[in-house]
């Protein structure tokens, strides 16, 4: 799972790096390796960031961490560049029309089951492809803490699908996952 902050300061016009490597501070050992993205591609499985290329454009060297192959999940391409960028579009819009001080704090991730099916990077490690892709926000409102979880089938979405078509409770997800997420 990836945990960060979201603000206006994050946001900028550095653009995307697209510069794929491994994340410097965990052993390459146990990273993939997707300079080509997951194999095979019959799967359809693209490098979907769990932190978004798009929220960390304050500078070129703040993007680039956005590339790491720690922050890359198995995720169809259509659920990707679809509902789920939808969803990281609403999240930008909180933090560009927010004030100076608000802060949107996300944790997403994947959800693993047993005897999944695998995709392999570019060593051929195996790398087992997620039932879902989940997110759960929280922000303070006139005072108050709000969240939402969103929790979305790894699979190309029913055409119409709008993000809030899978909302869910924070508690249902910190539930199913054994995680406590806003302790």
């Amino acid at each position: 799972m990836v945990a960060y902050p979201l603000y206006k300061d994050c946001l900028g016009d550095s653009g995307r790096t697209d510069k794929w490597d491994f994340d410097p501070v965990i052993d390459k050992k146990y990273q993939m390796q997707l300079y080509r993205s997951y194999q095979p591609r019959s799967y359809n499985m693209s490098r979907g960031h769990m932190l978004a290329s798009n929220q960390r454009t304050a500078s070129r060297e703040l993007n680039f961490t956005t590339f790491y192959f720690t922050n890359m999940v198995p995720q169809e391409q259509s659920q990707n560049s679809g509902i789920w960028q939808q969803l990281e579009s609403r999240e930008n819009s909180f933090a560009t029309n927010a004030n100076k001080s608000d802060t949107l704090y996300v944790v997403c991730g994947p959800t693993l089951a047993p005897n999944a099916d695998m995709v392999h990077d570019d060593n051929n490690k195996k790398c087992p492809i997620p039932t879902h892709t989940w997110k759960v926000l929280l922000k303070e409102k006139k005072g108050q803490w709000i969240s939402i979880g969103v929790k979305m089938p790894n699979v190309r979405p029913v055409s119409g699908s709008k993000w809030y078509d899978y909302t869910c409770t924070v508690a249902d997800l910190e539930k199913e996952l054994g995680v406590k997420f806003f302790p």
